[in-house]
């Protein structure tokens, strides 16, 4: 293949260009270092013009000997903090490593540098539709990475094991299970933003459904009192009115609901915490329910204290 023809691919949307070196040599003084990371990025953007201002990423070359300035592939925190890491990052948005155990990448947006790349090279088709599958269940991200240099040779991957993993994705895509993404939008993907769904104006309407159910921000309405009962999850028994469901731990996908009848000023409050929804709070701050003694009980105790001291 051909700049030309690359730039192309680049140019049309089909591909996205990241930076591995100038030319995949070890380099360990500040100078080769500096000539390998960032004269690389220049020559990259140089050669495809489709790509300049878009390379967001590095992804580190394995290297014969050396360490790279002690950056090793960046299978280490530490090493991250070197001249070569350094580099990497002040020329980077995002940059892939090999920090061990980091195969799975979380997706709640926060980019993370070094995170690890899943190597297909060597392994079967059913090795790797597996790796998928433990993604897919975690709900996390995983970055397939392979050389197309070694497609069908003795005891790699075959151009047809190939397309069994591309054609296995495409039906967990078509599924709804995944999503295909490029190395950028994985390393800043978010599985947990949520849209929120209505507005006051407008809210959803909540129909026949248990309000365990609804975890989505937004608001929604109960129209018929007969559905809002307790069975349903309503704080109280035929009471209509609005939901408000806020985020208050993205990460963890806990919520808080807010209810509000539409016909008195009992709003209630309750949260989706670790051990699943917690009780419904009143205005008060106690949980719905909660009895108080009455002025003449008060009164009563009260006068028997009184009696009891004298």
């Amino acid at each position: 293949m051909t700049a030309s023809e690359l730039n192309s691919w680049v140019a049309a949307g089909d591909v996205e260009i990241w930076n591995h070196s100038a030319t995949h040599a070890p380099a360990d003084t500040d100078a080769a270092l500096y000539t390998q990371i960032v004269e690389g990025l220049a020559q990259i953007e140089a050669e495809l013009p489709a790509a300049a201002g878009n390379v967001w990423g590095w992804n580190p070359p394995g290297v014969s000997s050396g360490t790279y300035g002690g950056y090793d592939g960046g299978k280490r925190p530490e090493g991250w903090n070197t001249y070569a890491g350094r580099l990497i990052l002040a020329h980077h948005a995002v940059a892939s490593g090999s920090l061990i155990g980091t195969q799975l990448h979380p997706l709640d947006g926060v980019p993370r540098a070094g995170l690890a790349r899943y190597q297909m090279d060597s392994l079967t088709p059913a090795t790797i539709k597996a790796k998928i599958d433990e993604a897919v269940a975690a709900g996390k991200g995983l970055q397939l990475m392979m050389h197309p240099s070694q497609i069908d040779l003795s005891g790699m991957l075959t151009t047809a094991g190939l397309t069994e993993v591309l054609d296995y994705l495409v039906t967990l895509q078509n599924a709804g299970d995944l999503v295909v993404l490029s190395p950028y939008q994985l390393a800043v993907a978010d599985s947990t933003a949520v849209a929120a769904k209505g507005t006051w104006d407008d809210p959803i309407d909540l129909g026949t459904a248990h309000l365990d159910t609804i975890t989505t921000p937004g608001f929604y309405t109960q129209i018929f009192s007969s559905r809002a009962t307790k069975a349903q999850g309503y704080p109280h028994d035929n009471a209509a009115g609005v939901l408000e469901v806020k985020t208050w731990n993205k990460a963890n996908g806990y919520v808080i609901h807010t209810f509000t009848p539409w016909q008195s000023n009992a709003m209630a409050k309750r949260t989706l915490y670790q051990s699943g929804w917690q009780t419904w709070y009143g205005v008060n701050g106690f949980p719905l329910g909660t009895t108080f003694a009455t002025t003449a009980q008060l009164d009563a105790i009260a006068a028997r204290v009184a009696a009891l001291e004298a």
